[in-house]
C-alpha cells in the first residue's frame, strides 16, 4: 500500500475513535467506581483506582477509547450501573 494510502487509511481510523469519558459525581463512592469499571472493563485494579481518582481529582477521566460502537456500548453499560459518563470524539 503505498505512503499515501496508508496516511488516509490511519487518518479515518483515527476519525472513528471515541472516548468514554467518566464525570465526577459525589453520589457514588470512590470505591463503587472502581468495581464498576472493572467488572465492564476488565482492567487491573490500579487502572481503575486511577481512573476514579483522577475523575475525582479533575472532574473528568477517559475511562477507554475504541471505535464508535464499541464505546457506545461501555458507555451504555456504565451509565446503567449510576455512572456520569459521556461518549466524546
Amino acid at each position: 500500500m503505498p505512503t499515501a494510502e496508508l496516511n488516509t487509511t490511519m487518518k479515518q481510523l483515527a476519525s472513528n475513535v471515541w472516548k468514554v469519558v467518566l464525570h465526577d459525581d459525589s453520589s457514588i463512592s470512590e470505591q463503587e467506581v472502581v468495581q464498576i469499571i472493572q467488572k465492564h472493563l476488565f482492567y487491573s485494579i490500579e487502572q481503575c483506582k486511577y481512573i476514579a481518582s483522577s475523575a475525582r481529582k479533575t472532574g473528568r477521566s477517559v475511562v477507554v477509547s475504541a471505535v464508535r460502537l464499541i464505546a457506545e456500548e461501555y458507555d451504555r453499560r456504565l451509565s446503567d450501573e449510576g455512572l456520569t459518563t459521556t461518549l466524546e470524539q
